[in-house]
């Protein structure tokens, strides 16, 4: 599951990079926020076992239970 969008994170990375005045990060968040827009999965879930809705992501291979009135 992703907290926030890839959007978000490149939004997050873009304010801290070019404000230092909002927020003193180290370079080692930057680069942590920057790992995870570079390996943002926008997910594609198919079910892999109809009958204990389990999905796994085509793209990533996660897997997760997701109830299947969602």
């Amino acid at each position: 599951m992703n907290d926030f969008t890839k959007q978000e994170l490149k939004e997050i990375h873009n304010s801290l990079d070019n404000d230092p005045s909002m927020c003193r990060v180290s370079d080692n968040v930057l680069r942590k926020i920057q790992s995870m827009i570079d390996n943002y999965c926008e997910h594609e879930w198919e079910h892999q076992c109809e009958a204990c809705a389990v999905q796994e992501c085509k793209k990533c291979g996660i897997v997760r239970w997701q109830p299947h009135n969602e």
